[in-house]
């Protein structure tokens, strides 16, 4: 594979979100402008959805938090989503790559502006990729029963990862591992051999303490028009996650799932 797909998005004087075909993919803001991420297996074949938000609402639970009030731009802010296709080895630079689509606002002084803000359009990607198993997964109803379960099982893979068995967690990753090695030109097993060999490493080291997953904290929110969930915690830090090691540094396992026969299977 010569070239990498691409969603850079950018930020000046605001915080923003970047979706694509209904998922979420970066925020950014004053602490950190700009994200850069390779999104093959977030693409369809045909009309795919680009949306851009600015001053996107926290992620909380329970109530939404009130918007900002209405603002007056001055001319400085501004946020861009950019979907490039740079050559493979080379450093992702917007004046050095194809870009396929992008999104721009940049508000001249004065304009008034009611937050939040979402630009959306619908754009054509070059892409011939196979259809990839999230797009097939059933609609959700998110309910107390359903969100119960999906806690129950987030324990249980926090459980297993501490005491050292990673099993549970590479057999939910599966069908993601599946696309993933489709998207990007590579073996299917190479994903879940890199990810065993961290796991093994950190276990080794003391180092995969898993944090607790506070019922009342875990936030499931619904992405890709509903198919999927995104376990995250209130705040929007992924609910599987470790204790802080002796550095200081936090393991994330960012997980995006569908329920299939009832069972909850990572799909991005």
């Amino acid at each position: 594979m010569d070239r990498l797909l691409v969603l850079r998005l950018e930020a000046q004087g605001c915080s923003a979100e970047a979706l694509l075909n209904g998922i979420p993919l970066a925020r950014v803001d004053a602490a950190r402008p700009c994200s850069v991420l390779p999104v093959h297996e977030f693409t369809v074949s045909g009309e795919n959805r680009l949306e851009l938000r600015i001053w996107p609402p926290a992620l909380l639970v329970g109530e939404a938090p009130a918007p900002l009030p209405p603002l007056e731009s001055d001319g400085q802010r501004s946020a861009s989503l950019q979907v490039l296709l740079p050559r493979m080895g080379h450093a992702i630079d917007p004046g050095q790559s194809r870009n396929l689509a992008q999104l721009l606002w940049a508000p001249e002084a004065g304009m008034a502006l009611l937050p939040p803000i979402q630009l959306t359009e619908a754009v054509l990607l070059p892409v011939n990729f196979p259809r990839w198993r999230w797009l097939d997964a059933p609609p959700l109803r998110l309910d107390a029963a359903l969100q119960a379960r999906i806690h129950t099982w987030l324990c249980g893979l926090a459980e297993a990862l501490t005491a050292g068995r990673f099993e549970p967690l590479l057999q939910a990753l599966r069908s993601r591992a599946l696309d993933l090695a489709t998207a990007y030109g590579r073996d299917p097993r190479e994903g879940l051999l890199d990810l065993h060999q961290q796991l093994l490493a950190r276990h080794a080291q003391g180092g995969l303490v898993m944090a607790p997953i506070p019922p009342a904290e875990l936030l499931l929110r619904p992405i890709a028009d509903g198919r999927l969930l995104d376990c995250l915690l209130s705040g929007g830090d992924p609910a599987l996650r470790t204790e802080p090691d002796a550095e200081g540094q936090v393991f994330r396992l960012p997980l995006r799932i569908a329920v299939l026969d009832g069972q909850p299977q990572v799909m991005l």
